[in-house]
């Protein structure tokens, strides 16, 4: 009797599912914060995207030209904050998820 082990295949096969994923729970994240960020220019709203970070999915915000993402998410002494970036990552639903899946 002949056994094959096919463990590599399958450990592929479910990191690249994982990685499509969650860039697509990225970009659900991402299409959400843009619709519920503050607007006051745009410049904010433009700088929302999804990154790949090693094994890791990262919605980010600002650049170096808007760099007060963090102020407004967060708030500062002066300014209440404004958090974005949290509730739309808290508005994924099981809905979202199965989009995602299939």
């Amino acid at each position: 009797m002949t056994m094959k082990w096919y463990g590599d295949k399958i450990l592929r096969r479910v990191n690249k599912d994982a990685r499509r994923l969650r860039k697509c729970l990225g970009q659900t994240v991402a299409t959400t914060a843009r619709r519920i960020v503050p607007v006051r220019t745009g410049a904010l709203q433009g700088t929302i995207r999804v990154e790949e970070v090693g094994d890791s999915t990262v919605v980010r915000a600002g650049d170096d030209k808007v760099d007060y993402a963090a102020d407004v998410e967060l708030g500062t002494e002066r300014r209440a904050a404004q958090p974005f970036l949290r509730p739309a990552s808290e508005q994924l639903s099981q809905s979202d998820v199965s989009k995602c899946i299939h």
